[in-house]
């Protein structure tokens, strides 16, 4: 089976269209995984939803769902996430927010784990970025790989048969071993690790093979669209940074 998986797409409604027009182009997709953040940050929350939601196998919930929905306080986000929250909130149609009440924390699919942000409390809302917290998270789960997101940042923590851990930044990279790993699939709406362009990930079972997959869109478009909509200037400038 061949799947991809995309996350963190943050309303960025012209990053997401261009991520679905690759997977199209792929042609041997057997599955679509959304690891979760629908919403939040961009101008296009509900048409970012009604594309997951008919589009996409798994439908997970990331942090900044949860708050659009009232289950998180979204006091707990800096200034600019607040602001990003609450313009979702104010637009987000009945329809929308059926559809993101409808999300999960954590999903399995065949010996693959999937998750927003950590296997050991998903809805603590934590981050993975080092060695050290990617072994405490290895024991949180069986599976021998786990997805996750949330960070905006792709990168592939792998523990080998002793337990020592290492990180991968390679963008293919091939799991037949007897490695367990952590692959965080990076951001389709708002990458954070100094490239701007989509970030999305394509993982073959039989081949066990992981190809991160990035692209070029329209970010002045998505630009355009958030300032006329009053965000805040440092999230539109921080789409073309890629920060």
């Amino acid at each position: 089976m061949i799947y991809a998986l995309i996350s963190d797409v943050h309303g960025n409604l012209e990053a997401l269209t261009a991520v679905m027009d690759d997977i199209k182009k792929h042609g041997a997709i057997d599955g679509v995984f959304f690891l979760g953040d629908a919403v939040g940050y961009g101008a296009n929350p509900n048409e970012v939803l009604q594309i997951i939601n008919t589009t996409c196998d798994v439908k997970l919930m990331g942090n900044h769902d949860y708050s659009a929905l009232g289950l998180l306080d979204p006091t707990d986000f800096n200034v600019y996430a607040q602001s990003g929250i609450n313009f979702s909130v104010s637009v987000l149609t009945p329809q929308s927010q059926g559809i993101l009440s409808s999300f999960r924390l954590t999903d399995r699919v065949g010996e693959l784990l999937l998750v927003h942000a950590t296997p050991d409390a998903p809805e603590s809302w934590s981050y993975c970025l080092s060695t050290a917290e990617a072994n405490r998270q290895f024991d949180a789960f069986e599976e021998p790989i786990c997805f996750i997101a949330h960070s905006h940042q792709p990168l592939t923590f792998r523990q080998d048969p002793m337990g020592e851990c290492d990180i991968l930044k390679n963008q293919k990279l091939d799991l037949g071993d007897d490695c367990r790993y952590i692959i965080n699939i990076g951001s389709v709406g708002q990458p954070r690790d100094g490239d701007p362009r989509a970030c999305y990930a394509i993982y073959d079972t039989i081949l066990q093979r992981l190809e991160y997959r990035r692209l070029s869109y329209d970010i002045e478009a998505a630009q355009g669209k958030m300032r006329a909509v009053d965000l805040p200037a440092f999230l539109v400038e921080r789409l073309a940074a890629g920060r």
